[in-house]
């Protein structure tokens, strides 16, 4: 299958509509070291626009 048609699948079944961008990870990355994030603890935050749950 070529790259390109396995990208519109996947998008097409993110609950996002779109792929996660590298710009996603890095935000959650700033929010998990930030200040805003003081009360998060011992959590596993998956970053995948919820395409795991799918497979």
């Amino acid at each position: 299958m070529p790259e390109a048609e396995l990208a519109r699948k996947y998008e097409q079944q993110a609950v996002l509509g779109r792929m996660v961008t590298a710009r996603d990870i890095a935000n959650m990355a700033l929010f998990s070291a930030s200040d805003a994030a003081g009360s998060v603890t011992g959590q596993a935050l998956v970053v995948d626009g919820h395409t795991q749950a799918l497979i």
